[in-house]
């Protein structure tokens, strides 16, 4: 009779009683939430960050299948129905994270990671009394789609669920509410999935190498080239460099898209740090007396250029090279170039010769 009636003291309690948490809750009443941007660059530990900002709100999610259910079992069979969370009752630190254009990110071959973290905290007077209450936190990306802007991101509007757990405290003689906060889940639909974070985007930047080639039998190689560069990349800062070293130094950071260089043959010029969805146009200048015939490459496909300067457009490899050519010795060794020179000369002396015979 003593066994029979202490299990059903035992059932009683377990029917009253909040089930065991699911996916290791916490036990205080707030929780901590991440994202993390990973930078990836090939050689720089800094670049700008591509000005992405994500914005979370935070509602009551009435339970279904598709959200983690609407009751949830322990290992004992003990179910616990979940329901709707009341207004106000979890509110979130911040609603926004971001990595704007003019701020640097840390960034690695591998990626970087930059997290960024907000709280959602549960308020126990806004709950009515024991039970598991659900809410649903949403995510939106701006720009929405940040491919845009050279983000990678399979989904920029994520959703995530807390489950806010309210029980009884151990004495009802408690000043104040006699319901505390046991924990709170966060997961994504999967109980089990323990999910405290939303998922990593990812930012890939690029450095450019511009080099000048000057070739050809009569090519000055010593002298210096003017190039002009007009970079677009969102409002983001990149460096710019003569030296072979990429480097973040502040002294080297552009901020106005615009670059000027000068190079003669085999010297190089480097932009670091661009998004992958810049666009940089650059301008040779031929300066000389000569006409050189110029040719760039960007990558697979060569140009030639009709005229003396050369634009292009739309970053597509990492290396641009110009070639200034100049070939124009002819085979009796006279230099075609002065040609026209020569033959005024000549035709001047012929007169001359011409002029002493007629007197």
């Amino acid at each position: 009779m003593v066994k029979k009636l202490f299990s059903v003291i035992i059932a009683a309690t377990m029917l009253f009683c909040i089930p065991v948490f699911a996916a290791n809750p916490t036990t205080e009443s707030t929780i901590t939430i991440d994202k993390n941007l990973k930078v990836i660059n090939a050689t720089l530990t800094s670049v700008a960050g591509p000005g992405l900002t994500y914005t979370y709100a935070i509602a009551p999610e009435t339970p279904s299948a598709t959200n983690g259910g609407t009751s949830i079992t322990d290992s004992t069979g003990t179910a616990g129905n979940v329901k709707a969370g009341p207004n106000g009752g979890v509110t979130l630190s911040s609603n926004t994270v971001s990595w704007p254009a003019d701020t640097a990110v840390t960034a690695s071959p591998s990626g970087a990671d930059n997290v960024k973290s907000f709280t959602a905290t549960a308020d126990i007077s806004k709950f009515e009394g024991p039970g598991i209450y659900r809410y649903k936190i949403t995510e939106t990306a701006t720009p929405a789609n940040p491919a845009t802007i050279g983000v990678t991101d399979s989904d920029p509007a994520e959703v995530r669920y807390l489950d806010v757990y309210v029980e009884n405290k151990p004495t009802q003689k408690a000043e104040g509410s006699t319901y505390q906060i046991a924990g709170i889940v966060m997961h994504n639909g999967d109980l089990t999935s323990g999910k405290k974070t939303f998922d990593d985007s990812t930012f890939e930047t690029i450095n450019i190498t511009l080099k000048n080639i000057v070739s050809g039998t009569m090519g000055d190689r010593e002298h210096l080239f003017p190039f002009e560069g007009t970079i677009t990349d969102n409002g983001r800062f990149f460096y710019a460099q003569k030296s072979e070293s990429p480097s973040a130094d502040d002294s080297l950071k552009v901020t106005n898209g615009s670059v000027k260089t000068s190079l003669a043959n085999e010297e190089m010029y480097y932009i670091n740090g661009l998004s992958t969805v810049a666009r940089i146009q650059y301008k040779e200048t031929n300066d000389t007396h000569d006409t050189y015939e110029v040719n760039y490459t960007n990558g697979t496909t060569s140009n030639v250029a009709p005229t003396n300067e050369k634009e292009m457009a739309a970053v597509d490899a990492m290396d641009i090279v110009f070639e200034n050519k100049l070939d124009s010795a002819s085979l009796t060794g006279i230099d075609l170039r002065y040609g026209a020179y020569i033959g005024i000369i000549l035709f001047g002396l012929a007169l001359i010769i011409i002029n002493r015979k007629t007197k």
